[in-house]
């Protein structure tokens, strides 16, 4: 069971939406995770929200997203010889000595690297290789480290990882023509697609995808159990075992298989 709505990506890489309630079936088995919350606002239309940028342009619904919607936008560098950027408009509030993770579907579009940084009293920062699908250099504060998935049709899910040491994260994607450079001579004509921005406080992995529009939403944890009644050959709950195979996406605290059943 799950008390909301949540998203997976199914066997052909499409992330798809299950509705409350409704098992949600990956190329590798069945999805299972605690709650999370995006915290980053109108994570897919990006027009409504104000983005700052340095030497960059953001063009709106440009090309098909990962969930097939045309709904992905396209970040073009300027032609300055400088940093070529997109900024979060404001902080988002997060708890303190905790880890906070930064995700975003990037695409190659003329330009290989892109890097997510943190940008307030946490610098971690880490570049995404969108041709060959791996992390680069991994710089600044907050013990960051990144991950990279593809998912199909050129699109990868990058994500950085901070430990935060105060009360505000800010958000910045960074264009580059070569690993671990941060300013370069822009040809006003290269860049990435961009599509589905998330941020997670206190976890330290990117969850599944949670869109949102004008407030956070919080996808409800799942709770998967198998009743014994008519699964037992015998009948007699104290005459049975039961198995499977997990594949751990993510920790945070403590996991636990619990088997309950009433006489």
């Amino acid at each position: 069971t799950r008390a909301s709505a949540a998203s997976y990506v199914d066997r052909y890489g499409v992330v798809k939406s299950a509705a409350i309630d409704v098992s949600r079936e990956e190329s590798e088995g069945w999805l299972i995770e605690g709650a999370s919350t995006n915290e980053a606002l109108y994570s897919e239309d990006l027009a409504s929200t104000a983005w700052a940028f340095t030497d960059a342009g953001l063009t709106y619904n440009t090309t098909t997203a990962p969930d097939g919607a045309s709904t992905a936008s396209t970040l073009t560098e300027g032609v300055a010889s400088s940093a070529h950027d997109m900024t979060y408009p404001s902080n988002i509030t997060v708890a303190t000595s905790v880890p906070f993770t930064i995700s975003v579907f990037m695409k190659y579009n003329g330009r290989q690297w892109a890097q997510v940084r943190q940008s307030t009293t946490v610098t971690g920062a880490v570049f995404f290789d969108l041709i060959n699908g791996v992390v680069g250099d991994i710089s600044g504060t907050g013990s960051p480290s990144g991950e990279i998935k593809s998912m199909g049709d050129g699109w990868f899910r990058c994500s950085l990882t901070c430990t935060t040491t105060g009360t505000q994260a800010r958000t910045k994607i960074r264009l580059s023509d070569t690993d671990g450079v941060t300013s370069y001579q822009g040809d006003g004509a290269s860049g990435i697609y961009v599509w589905g921005f998330q941020t997670e406080d206190s976890l330290p992995f990117a969850s599944s995808y949670i869109a949102t529009t004008s407030s956070a939403v919080t996808r409800a944890a799942d709770l998967v159990s198998c009743a014994v009644d008519n699964n037992l050959v015998s009948g007699a709950i104290t005459d049975h075992s039961f198995s499977t195979s997990f594949k751990t996406l993510g920790a945070n605290g403590t996991m636990n298989l619990y088997r309950t059943s009433t006489p």
